[in-house]
């Protein structure tokens, strides 16, 4: 009988198209994913992959096996996913992701609580701006900013991500929206922007609007890269409330730029006592992080 982990190695490649690909994936390495593929394809006596210089194609074979694979693949994640639900220790490890900035500024300064009443628990704390699948178990729990978070998971809603115009207090002059006695207009600051990812969200469209005509000084793929290079005053930048602390709030943003800030599981493993464990504190720690307007 076929070893079911190697079936894993086939979805990986006919997904990424690459053994280097698959084997990121699967936090494996190169030659891992080509004995696998190696050992498949002989107990099967058939090739499955095309190899080409850019990469790896199906064959007709693999073509034909891939639909049979991914529902196999679907089935045991179920049931990896109803066993995981009926687990009543509080003991183990809880997978969660979120981007990096609610990681650091938020997450992380309560994670010595939970790890005080819950010493049994691991939590895996990954940031990606690239949800995570959650039917696929790539993460347990899921806090993420959004205003439709879809319905195939199950959650809450633990917050409203507010964000403002900040600078250092070392750079002075422009807290005025508009030419004044008192200030300089702070577009015509210089301007510490987000990248093409963060500029898609309503506040980063709205602060890309306001800047169009300004001098961009730097362009940063996270929040928390802004919020560095603010401290250092190096210009004005648009960020989460969250993420203030230490620097001048010099306006909000307007109110419909704000988002949800959702808490998400699968509905499985809501069930399980150390995930419950996990959304329960964090539902209490998240909202008391998130500062309000002004």
């Amino acid at each position: 009988m076929t070893d079911w982990d190697n079936y894993r190695y086939f979805l990986a490649v006919a997904r990424e198209g690459t053994l280097s690909g698959a084997a990121r994936a699967l936090s494996v390495n190169h030659a891992t994913v080509l004995r696998r593929l190696r050992a498949l394809e002989d107990q099967l006596q058939t090739s499955l992959f095309e190899r080409r210089s850019d990469g790896y194609s199906l064959t007709s074979a693999g073509e034909e096996m891939l639909d049979h694979v991914e529902r196999m693949e679907e089935e045991s994640l179920a049931l990896d996913l109803l066993l995981a639900g009926q687990d009543v220790r509080l003991a183990g490890h809880v997978r969660v992701t979120t981007v990096d900035s609610l990681a650091e500024a938020v997450l992380g300064p309560a994670l010595p609580s939970f790890t005080e009443k819950h010493p049994g628990i691991t939590i895996e704390l990954a940031t990606d701006y690239q949800w995570a699948n959650l039917s696929r178990r790539e993460a347990d729990i899921a806090l993420r900013p959004s205003n439709n978070p879809g319905d195939a998971m199950v959650g809450r809603r633990v917050g409203k991500l507010r964000t403002a115009l900040y600078r250092s207090p070392a750079l002075k002059g422009f807290d005025k929206d508009e030419t004044g006695a008192e200030g300089v207009d702070w577009r015509n600051a210089p301007i510490l922007a987000p990248d093409r990812r963060i500029a898609e969200t309503a506040a980063g469209a709205w602060f890309s609007k306001e800047t169009q005509n300004s001098r961009i000084v730097l362009r940063g793929t996270s929040f928390l890269i802004l919020r560095n290079a603010c401290l250092g005053g190096m210009g004005v930048t648009c960020l989460p409330t969250y993420l203030g602390e230490g620097l001048v709030r010099i306006a909000d943003a307007p109110e419909n730029t704000f988002t949800d800030l959702w808490l998400l599981t699968h509905p499985e493993l809501r069930k399980s006592a150390r995930v419950r464990a996990v959304l329960d504190w964090m539902a209490r720690v998240v909202p008391k992080r998130m500062p309000g307007p002004g």
